[in-house]
């Protein structure tokens, strides 16, 4: 991680108090590292720890995060963000099956709370505009059925590798349905 990154990675954990454990911003930063990622994009902004974590990735290695949250109130914490940590987060509101991609996705990090056909449309709106080393991360798959199963349905065989993590000590979200980790889901084509 770059010394910008030490120097403010508790910092924004402190100010954030992200609702995720503290430990998914850094496994984000990276994987975006792993893959070399050029487009990051978020859907679902929370708290903004996520959207620090990716946005500060971008600023280490020149690369661009977008995040999308349906609430306009949420443009205040990007920018925020943006001057604090001196990063250059792209915000864009709206629902996320409303936005036509035209370039190609490196890392797509899902964190919303939705119908399983919410997160189909999604999954089926920006699928096909990941790169060849392009992943998609989704946040809760453990937690709700809704989400594992629109995973499942989606990934789950076909030309796609699927690999869930689930997250120790992670805080249980309010309404999950299970007393086990919410873990993630990452998803590449094969």
């Amino acid at each position: 991680m770059s010394r910008s990154a030490n120097d403010t990675w508790e910092r924004a954990a402190k100010e954030l108090k992200p609702s995720l454990t503290r430990n998914v911003g850094p496994y984000l930063y990276y994987t975006a590292r792993l893959i070399e990622a050029k487009t990051t994009i978020e859907i679902g902004i929370g708290r903004g720890f996520t959207s620090y974590a990716l946005g500060l990735y971008a600023k280490d290695f020149k690369a661009v995060h977008h995040t999308l949250d349906w609430n306009v109130d949420k443009r205040d914490l990007v920018r925020n963000l943006n001057k604090k940590f001196d990063l250059d987060i792209k915000f864009h509101v709206g629902d996320a099956t409303a936005f036509a991609w035209k370039i190609p996705i490196d890392l797509l990090f899902v964190d919303i709370l939705g119908t399983k056909m919410d997160f189909m449309a999604i999954f089926a709106l920006f699928t096909p505009h990941m790169s060849d080393k392009g992943l998609i991360v989704v946040h809760d798959y453990f937690c709700f059925e809704n989400i594992r199963d629109a995973v499942d349905a989606t990934y789950r065989g076909g030309p796609f590798e699927l690999l869930t993590i689930p997250s120790d000590g992670e805080p249980r979200m309010p309404g999950a349905e299970n007393n086990g980790p919410c873990g993630l889901a990452i998803v590449r084509r094969t």
